[in-house]
């Protein structure tokens, strides 16, 4: 049993234990139905100022025909920040499931202890968080749904 973190908290250590992660350096990848400037877009900013709009085209390919599994870890704190968003905004649902069902395409469960823990330490807090806060707005549903794909 890992340590309960706060919702925020758990976010925070997310980024942290990703950062070792950075995103591509070249534009020489296979990008399937991504285009060089979906690449670009998400390559020129800043981690924490993507939004979601920035990665729909190259989420849906992301590990399956563009994309590899550090790129995935480098952009998952962020990913998984504004899943939170989309489910509390009841907005854009299926980014969440998608984002979760990375985790498994990622074989998360095989990464290094301090990455589990901190994927792990996410879903307690966000469970616990919406569990404290239900009845909410929030589809209780979708984050179901996305923490089931996690398995």
């Amino acid at each position: 049993m890992t340590e309960q973190l706060s919702l925020e908290d758990s976010i925070s250590a997310l980024y942290l234990t990703f950062s070792k992660y950075s995103s591509w350096k070249s534009d020489k990848r296979s990008l399937g139905d991504v285009t060089l400037s979906d690449v670009r877009a998400l390559r020129d900013k800043r981690l924490r100022e993507l939004e979601q709009e920035d990665f729909e085209n190259y989420l849906l390919s992301l590990l399956n025909t563009c994309g590899e599994i550090n790129d995935y870890r480098h952009f998952l704190p962020r990913l998984i920040e504004l899943s939170t968003k989309t489910i509390s905004e009841n907005a854009h649902q299926w980014f969440a499931g998608l984002v979760f069902s990375k985790l498994t395409l990622a074989h998360w469960r095989d990464w290094p202890t301090a990455e589990i823990v901190a994927v792990e330490q996410f879903l307690e807090a966000w469970q616990s968080y919406y569990m404290s806060t239900y009845p909410t707005d929030a589809p209780i549903d979708e984050l179901i749904d996305a923490v089931a794909h996690t398995e």
